[in-house]
């Protein structure tokens, strides 16, 4: 009996050895899995925007390097994560398409518009501070209207809330605290 019980212990200890060993492989290829998870998720929240960015921070050096005025006007999609629960991704990115389109169409042709993040806009304008400020008004407006959305043969409407603000680059100022002031912008309409 003792050596039955014994050899019983032995066993029992080898199979928690053994459990714990699986266990923590398991976890070890959990955490590798979330981490590719985000990798992915990151590089497809990314994408949209990064070579808009570079273009428009590309056409902000240059009216700068030209030591001439000019305005950002900024627009963050504030409800875009609670959007995300209630429409699918190909809704919400056809979605976000057509307001960078109506944001274009309700700018006028000079402006060079972009995307700034996944959930942000950006226009360059070489109008006045008042007419920019203005200009804000009607486009949070006209944006903040229902986007109609096609998705499997049925229409889905979509309705975006929009916050815009603009900043003032003054020729001679410092290029570096306006990016500064654009990033806190960004914040601010965020919050």
């Amino acid at each position: 009996i003792h050596a039955s019980t014994a050899k019983i212990a032995t066993n029992i200890q080898q199979m928690r050895s053994s459990n714990q060993l699986a266990i923590a492989q398991l976890k070890d290829e959990i955490r590798l899995l979330h981490q590719e998870v985000q990798e992915a998720r990151r590089s497809q929240t990314t994408d949209p925007s990064s070579e808009s960015r570079q273009r428009i921070n590309g056409r902000m050096e240059e009216f700068i390097k030209k030591n001439a005025s000019f305005s950002v006007l900024l627009v963050v999609v504030r409800n875009l994560d609670g959007l995300q629960n209630c429409y699918s991704a190909n809704v919400i990115d056809s979605g976000l398409r057509s307001f960078q389109s109506r944001f274009e169409n309700i700018l006028p042709s000079s402006a060079i518009v972009g995307r700034w993040a996944r959930d942000q806009f950006a226009a360059i304008l070489s109008t006045r501070p008042g007419n920019a400020i203005e200009m804000s008004s009607e486009v949070v407006r006209k944006l903040s209207e229902p986007f109609l959305e096609k998705e499997k043969g049925g229409t889905q409407s979509i309705v975006f809330n929009p916050r815009a603000g603009i900043i003032e680059f003054s020729s001679g100022s410092d290029s570096a605290k306006f990016q500064a002031k654009i990033k806190q912008l960004a914040d601010a309409l965020s919050a």
